[in-house]
């Protein structure tokens, strides 16, 4: 019960819904596992359904569900879907469930990301998953250039 707990406290307050609280992925996750748990992973719809309901239709959140490879076969426009079996959960597992936006994963390189053939994030392509708290449905997210790091 402690882990689960641990994990849905994560999972809602990961991407900034307290004044307190704006970890990017690998912070959330290095966060959770200090306190004995990790990131919620979503194993079929009604836990998808249940941590949805949880976000209340705010902005979003992280989920336990990444690229742990750094996959480079990228897309340069939105919703150009790439190699959805490229995640797995944070313990390694592959996946059983998925809920994907219809354009998702899309492993997007933004236009700044790179400039005369150099890269100016680290890394390239998105490689992290959050859900959005309205639909319920999942997003790749890496980091962009001029937008930060994903958080």
């Amino acid at each position: 019960m402690k882990k689960l707990f641990v994990s849905i406290i994560l999972f809602v307050t990961s991407l900034g819904f307290s004044q307190d609280w704006n970890y990017n992925f690998e912070e959330a996750k290095k966060f959770a596992e200090s306190k004995g748990g990790y990131i919620a992973i979503p194993n079929n719809a009604a836990e998808n359904s249940f941590l949805k309901s949880i976000l209340g239709g705010r902005k979003g959140g992280w989920i336990g569900v990444y690229d742990p490879n750094y996959n480079t076969n990228y897309s340069y426009t939105v919703g150009q879907k790439k190699n959805p079996s490229r995640f797995v959960d944070i313990k390694g597992k592959s996946l059983t469930y998925s809920y994907w936006e219809s354009t998702q994963p899309d492993n997007l390189v933004e236009g700044y990301d790179t400039y005369n053939g150099q890269q100016r994030v680290s890394p390239l392509g998105e490689h992290w998953v959050a859900m959005d708290g309205n639909s319920g449905k999942w997003w790749d997210y890496g980091n962009h250039f001029g937008t930060g790091n994903a958080k």
